[in-house]
């Protein structure tokens, strides 16, 4: 245990050193909705639901919330940026497109992988 304490800062693994970087920027490590903008502006913004995975599940076993927040969603490119809302300084996590596929019903889109597992509800 004692080993523990004296290691050397840089042998720490690399999630710890990332959460030590997380916590310092106050999260503000990202770019804002303005920022993401540019000069020619967004694919697509809007106001959405945005829900990982399915729905019901075991996400409360893990302290994650069963019920999806209303957050706004911004399209640049090939990903999908998720703020808390418009006026928020950095995004909550982005979303790589690319690799999945939509498929809407209604008025919800879902996002896919090639092997059709849900990712993504919006």
């Amino acid at each position: 245990m004692s080993s523990e304490l004296n290691r050397a800062p840089g042998r720490r693994s690399l999630l710890a050193r990332a959460r030590a970087s997380f916590y310092r920027s106050k999260r503000n490590g990202g770019a804002d909705c303005e920022t993401l903008r540019g000069t020619h502006g967004a694919d697509f913004e809007s106001h959405a639901i945005v829900s990982r995975g399915i729905s019901a599940g075991c996400a409360s076993c893990f302290g994650g919330s069963m019920k999806p927040a209303r957050r706004y969603i911004l399209v640049k490119g090939a990903f999908l940026f998720v703020f808390g809302n418009e006026h928020a300084t950095s995004p909550l996590y982005a979303v790589q497109l690319t690799p999945l596929k939509a498929r809407s019903e209604d008025t919800v889109v879902y996002l896919e992988t090639n092997l059709g597992d849900l990712d993504y509800s919006i």
